[in-house]
């Protein structure tokens, strides 16, 4: 019987509240001991608190050629905002599935309105359930695989 080789997928998650970046981690780490996914993938999910650190260090971190998705909240904070920092990752990574997270409903509407730059963006309000609409966006990334 031959085995099957897992595909690691990177999961970033953007996020400068330590409690929600710590809350969608926890949840997206659950996958990891999902049967139906952890047979074929392996999530390496990373939290980053300081975009401007990870942008310092990101080369050697994002792969360019790496299934990636990322969960980014809008308002980062260091004047860093989601969509600046969409557009940073994809010019290290065209293929990246990017997902802004926002409390701002106007903000989402805006986002929404907006022509993204590819066909791999999404954005959602934060609430109690987006975690859970966080996990099974990853869900229904790896089903596409």
């Amino acid at each position: 019987m031959e085995r099957q080789i897992m595909k690691e997928v990177d999961v970033l998650i953007f996020e400068d509240d330590h409690y929600y970046n710590n809350l969608l981690a926890k949840r997206l780490n659950d996958l990891n001991h999902n049967p139906k996914i952890n047979l074929n993938y392996q999530l390496r999910i990373r939290q980053v608190f300081d975009p401007g650190h990870f942008l310092e260090e990101a080369d050697p971190v994002l792969e360019k050629d790496r299934q990636t998705i990322a969960f980014i909240d809008y308002y980062l904070g260091r004047g860093i905002t989601g969509t600046e920092l969409s557009g940073k990752l994809l010019e290290m990574n065209e293929t990246v599935k990017i997902i802004i997270l926002s409390q701002s409903e106007e903000v989402i509407h805006r986002l929404r309105n907006a022509k993204p730059r590819n066909n791999m963006y999404t954005s959602l309000v934060k609430y109690e359930h987006t975690p859970e609409m966080c996990s099974i966006i990853v869900e229904n990334y790896l089903k596409n695989l």
